[in-house]
């Protein structure tokens, strides 16, 4: 996946990005250990950075394991170099 990318913000974007086209429907089902797994990040550094979208108005987390993406160009323009 997005490993070449060095920032974790830009890295957990891009993977946001990149699951929401998997899935269907507006939500995504993902847990946090999963996503750091996925992106080789520690569960804590995801967690902080997907706080950080979350204040910017990027995503919004439904519940545990839950979030939808708010602002998919947003996101794109976070994961621009």
């Amino acid at each position: 996946m997005p490993l070449g990318i060095r920032d974790p913000e830009q890295r957990l974007a891009k993977y946001l990005l990149h699951q929401e086209a998997l899935h269907s429907g507006d939500e995504i089902a993902l847990k946090l250990e999963d996503i750091a797994r996925s992106i080789n990040l520690r569960p804590e550094t995801v967690s902080r950075h997907l706080s950080a979208l979350e204040c910017e108005g990027l995503v919004v987390r439904l519940g545990r394991g839950r979030m939808r993406l708010v602002s998919r160009q947003m996101l794109r323009d976070a994961t621009a170099p």
